[in-house]
């Protein structure tokens, strides 16, 4: 491949994403793991499966309000009682129907429910259409039987999952410890303060976010003594780091010449922004090398990094035309279009109409942003290749 700016031998996003995804297994497969209730794991990786302590749901449930009697019983059926929500009836005697509503446990001994607008009641008797056994029931275990699994080792706990562990009967999940992550700033002119860390403070705050234990370290100037020094000091206190900056071809950028002490998995990606990003091991723990530029140090944080942390996306996306044409000038790269969505429409920032300034004109793998806030004010971000046209479908991964 032809040389781009040094980086001779670039991977494509997929294939990025792809040995990313091979780093995160090796990865966990090392990091211990840690019991934790139920109400604080969310946002953590389970490191085993779960499994159901109680059969889902725990008894026969009835679906609708109506009447509880025994199939095989004629019509009509006297009305004995009722069973709610919380409040059981007890056992259903050879003859009887029961006045039950939806969630309430099926009486022992009946095996259907008459939704009640079916019902026909008359001096406490009720009549109705025939039913098939088990109409408007839910069987007990017919979700999952107790010792089944719940949810597999790997997924990523939500809040919505906290009421299913509760009926299945599940208080502790075994999960696997919050990665603690050391964040370096580089450049002599970070470590003096004459220019401001804007990336730092943005990627430890996603890292955060992402159920990480990040630590800010004081920035290390334009050293490769101090700053393999301070990377190796770093990981021996942590389970990975990111450095920022330093991995382009500059005389002062060192940050490529440290981490290829090490083993590097690889070094650049043909995708703008992010382009020079490198992932490594040293020492045998993952580094991960961002650029300076806060558009690229961002991009490489939501594509690469999050993978990393939490697996391939399963976040919402959303289909929309874009709002104007978009024309890019280097067909082999992928390009991540940041939008703000509006009026049903995505509008890639920067462009005219757009409230966010980040390209000028077409030239957005030249004219990139110089502060990290308009790039995380976007709603979300498509991948381009080559030219897009107004109209265009194209789909949204949402940020936001």
């Amino acid at each position: 491949m032809a040389s781009d700016n040094g980086y001779r031998k670039m991977v494509c996003l997929d294939e990025a994403l792809r040995l990313v995804d091979r780093m995160r297994k090796d990865f966990y497969d090392a990091l211990p793991a840690e019991a934790v209730p139920v109400d604080e794991a969310t946002g953590r990786k389970l490191a085993a499966d779960v499994v159901a302590l109680k059969n889902m749901p725990g008894y026969d449930l009835c679906t609708m309000d109506g009447y509880a009697l025994r199939t095989s019983d004629g019509y009509p059926l006297r009305i004995a009682g009722e069973a709610l929500a919380g409040r059981d009836f007890g056992r259903l005697k050879h003859g009887e129907a029961v006045y039950v509503t939806t969630g309430a446990r099926l009486p022992e001994g009946a095996n259907a429910v008459l939704q009640v607008e079916d019902a026909v009641i008359s001096d406490g008797l009720l009549n109705g259409v025939q039913i098939g056994p088990w109409t408007n029931v839910v069987r007990a275990g017919s979700d999952l039987k107790a010792g089944g699994v719940l949810l597999p080792k790997g997924n990523l706990i939500t809040p919505a999952m906290a009421g299913a562990f509760h009926v299945a009967g599940v208080e502790r999940l075994v999960v696997y410890r919050k990665p603690r992550v050391a964040v370096i700033a580089t450049g002599d002119e970070i470590r003096d303060g004459t220019v401001p860390d804007a990336n730092g403070p943005m990627v430890c705050a996603l890292l955060e976010s992402w159920g990480c234990v990040p630590a800010r370290k004081a920035p290390i100037g334009d050293s490769g003594e101090e700053l393999a020094a301070g990377v190796d000091d770093a990981l021996a206190s942590h389970d990975f780091v990111i450095t920022i900056g330093g991995v382009s071809m500059g005389r002062m950028d060192k940050v490529s010449s440290v981490v290829e002490e090490g083993d590097v998995i690889f070094k650049g990606i043909r995708m703008k922004p992010g382009k020079p990003f490198i992932a490594s091991y040293r020492g045998g723990k993952p580094v991960f090398s961002l650029p300076g530029k806060p558009s690229g140090s961002y991009t490489a944080m939501e594509l690469l990094i999050k993978r990393f942390v939490q697996g391939p996306a399963k976040a919402a996306a959303v289909n929309l035309p874009v709002s104007r044409d978009v024309a890019l000038q280097s067909p082999d790269f992928d390009y991540v279009i940041f939008v703000e969505l509006c009026d049903g429409e995505a509008r890639p920032v920067g462009y005219p109409g757009s409230s966010l300034e980040l390209l000028r004109g077409a030239e957005y793998n030249t004219s990139l942003l110089s502060t990290s806030a308009r790039t995380t004010l976007a709603d979300g971000y498509f991948i381009a290749h080559g030219f897009v046209k107004a109209g265009q479908p194209v789909s949204i991964n949402l940020s936001r």
